[in-house]
């Protein structure tokens, strides 16, 4: 990925099959899919929280381009609406898990459909990316370097790009990876 962010990928070794980790060395279930999401918790305002969590319907490409919309308020859930599904968030800042738990029961999320972890040094965090199947952007500030890592890792992301600089970085970081149009949306 030339010309971006490249400084904060030094090793290029981080993802030898040999130092690969396995879902259960994380909690992470082998038979669902997995979104994953490794912001931080405060780039996740309550739209998009509620676009992951809170609804229902069939089809996985409608929940997917109803997570890309941002629609409003509880018309969208990726959860509910994609069977045999969880989100993989960052356990950052830690004091927002409780809240984040809390708040997706009461919308009659299952627990297991939410896993967090740990900040993690570098190489580690990057091989654990590759171990979800798609992660979702937040769209009013994207993943920066968090964005770069999990391309990295060979996770793809799906974001939508808005009208300010940190809603535009992760669709820059797709577009220099050569797969912007199947990873970004446009409203």
């Amino acid at each position: 990925m030339p010309c971006i962010n490249l400084t904060q990928q030094k090793n290029r070794d981080v993802l030898n099959p040999v130092c690969r980790h396995k879902r259960a060395d994380y909690g992470l279930p082998e038979d669902k899919f997995i979104f994953a999401c490794f912001n931080q918790l405060y780039k996740m305002d309550p739209d998009i929280f509620n676009t992951w969590y809170f609804h229902t319907s069939n089809s996985f490409f409608y929940h997917m381009l109803c997570f890309l919309l941002t629609v409003s308020l509880n018309r969208c859930n990726i959860l509910k609406r994609v069977p045999n599904s969880a989100l993989w968030l960052l356990r950052f800042p830690a004091a927002g898990e409780t809240r984040l738990r809390a708040y997706a029961a009461a919308q009659g999320v299952k627990p297991d459909q939410i896993i967090f972890t740990d900040v993690a040094v570098k190489n580690e965090h990057i091989r654990r990316s590759a171990l979800a199947d798609l992660f979702l952007d937040t769209p009013l500030c994207n993943g920066h370097t968090t964005g770069t890592d999990v391309l990295w890792a060979g996770l793809p992301i799906i974001t939508l790009p808005l009208e300010k600089m940190a809603t535009r970085v992760a669709g820059s970081l797709c577009l220099a990876t050569r797969l912007g149009d199947e990873m970004i949306v446009n409203r």
